[in-house]
């Protein structure tokens, strides 16, 4: 007989960090000032440091503050009813976070981090942290350690430490906040390495260089070898000043414009791709299309929270000769990224009536109803695309989930029949009998989506191996 176990699901348990709610200023006096602590120098002289960067002078006060455990930037009230921008921290908190990453750039990059929040009018309200302000402040640390000269590694020290990788309901993820400081880092960087000629400002007011061809093509070079290393924001910087040694190329006006989108500067994207537009760019003699222009206007706008200006990029879009279908599929790519999953739904059935045959199409409709939770649409739509595309790994292995999603029911109704009862122990077998059925349902579409993988697609590899262990069969792929 099989042995019967209560299964349990995984806790996590995460270690917050907190900070006293102060309110007025007289109370950070009381908490902090009376037990002898005050701003300390070396923290002073950070701060100051870190200003000098942008050239601003210190409008706000830094206390520290024992057993906060923290460093937080927060507006408080004087008695006169006055708001004071102040920076609190906790010493003991900077030191071990120094001693973890091995650096002093850790409390430096937390400061900055802090600083960050007030220069971009977070804590005005005092509503506590969201991803967004996260994001920004970090990007803010970036820029500012690269500026005072710390290495990539030595900005990500303080994140580095942080032992919890998921993101919560207040902070993004670990991933996600290494990733912007390493942008704001570049972006800094970048700077640096830009050669000394005048960037044409966003009105694009352009002389003719008919003497620079060559120069136009060396920067061209330059862009293409630093998009290739991810380098966006200098890779935008280049391919706009190959522009300005031959505007006749608007090539390269398109290629600054898509990596200015591609490094986040989203009102830069818009203002040359709407130069593009304005010279009657029609891409007829490359492979770039005008229909990816609106498309990328239109996130951009998405991305700066101008919803009803996205919306009108693709109605005056309608004005140009582009095919329907690549207007659908980027009003499409819109509401998704405004998380409207019902609209992005109903332009990808407009779209599959347009192009019955793209396996793509059903693919994405396939998602979509299964984060709905309507599985029968779901897979009805996965198989199309597999009918359509029969190595489509991506489907088979999107089907096996929702197979395998079955067995969360079976598996809380197994912890019902934990007793001794001949009844229990009956019921019990049989529902871990239907488990295994759902194990081998799933096992055929694994192994599908593992033949026809792309190389080093761990999770189908992960999966796979997973199901075989639970079926107790010795066989292993790698």
């Amino acid at each position: 007989m099989i042995s019967r176990f209560l299964i349990f699901g995984l806790l996590f348990l995460v270690q917050t960090i907190t900070a006293q709610n102060f309110q007025t200023v007289e109370e950070v006096n009381n908490a902090c000032a009376t037990l002898g602590f005050s701003a300390n120098e070396d923290a002073e002289i950070a701060v100051d440091k870190i200003l000098d960067q942008i050239g601003l002078f210190r409008n706000f006060t830094i206390q520290e503050c024992p057993n906060i455990n923290n460093a937080i930037a927060k507006n408080i009230t004087t008695s006169s009813g006055q708001k004071e921008r102040y920076i609190l921290y906790d010493n003991n908190f900077f030191n071990r976070i120094d001693d973890k990453a091995g650096s002093d750039w850790a409390a430096i990059s937390i400061l900055a981090h802090e600083i960050g929040h007030h220069l971009n009018g977070h804590s005005l309200n005092n509503e506590g942290s969201n991803h967004r302000f996260e994001l920004e402040a970090d990007y803010f640390s970036g820029i500012s350690l690269a500026k005072m000269g710390a290495s990539l590694e030595e900005a990500q020290s303080a994140i580095q430490t942080f032992r919890y990788e998921k993101a919560t309901s207040t902070h993004p993820s670990k991933a996600d906040r290494l990733l912007e400081i390493e942008k704001g880092w570049r972006k800094a960087n970048a700077k640096k390495d830009l050669p000394e000629i005048k960037i044409i400002d966003p009105k694009f007011d352009i002389k003719t260089n008919d003497n620079n061809l060559e120069k136009s093509k060396e920067y061209l070079t330059l862009g293409y070898n630093e998009y290739e290393k991810n380098n966006y924001e200098l890779a935008s910087e280049y391919f706009l000043i190959a522009y300005q040694f031959n505007p006749t190329n608007q090539e390269s006006l398109y290629y600054s414009a898509s990596t200015s989108y591609l490094a986040k500067d989203y009102i830069p994207t818009i203002n040359k791709f709407q130069k593009l537009l304005d010279l009657g760019f029609t891409g007829e003699t490359t492979n770039l299309k005008v229909a990816d222009i609106f498309k990328v206007m239109g996130l951009s706008y998405v991305a700066l929270g101008e919803h009803k200006k996205a919306l009108k990029v693709y109605a005056d879009a309608r004005k140009y000769d582009i095919d329907e279908y690549d207007l659908i599929v980027s009003e499409a790519n819109m509401y998704l990224a405004l998380d409207n999953k019902v609209k992005f739904r109903e332009k990808m059935e407009e779209a599959i009536l347009l192009r019955p045959n793209n396996p793509v199409l059903y693919f994405n409709l396939g998602v979509i109803y299964a984060e709905v939770d309507n599985v029968y649409k779901a897979e009805k739509y996965y198989k199309k695309a597999i009918a359509l595309k029969p190595d489509y790994s991506d489907a088979y292995y999107n089907i096996a989930a929702l197979v395998l999603e079955k067995e969360n029911a079976i598996v809380n109704s197994m912890n019902e029949y934990i007793g001794d009862s001949k009844e229990d122990i009956e019921r019990y077998d049989q529902l871990n009998e239907e488990r295994f059925s759902i194990y081998r349902e799933a096992l055929h579409y694994l192994e599908k989506a593992y033949q026809f993988r792309v190389v080093g697609d761990v999770d189908k590899i992960s999966t796979l191996n997973a199901v075989y262990e639970a079926l107790g069969m010795e066989k292993r792929v790698d």
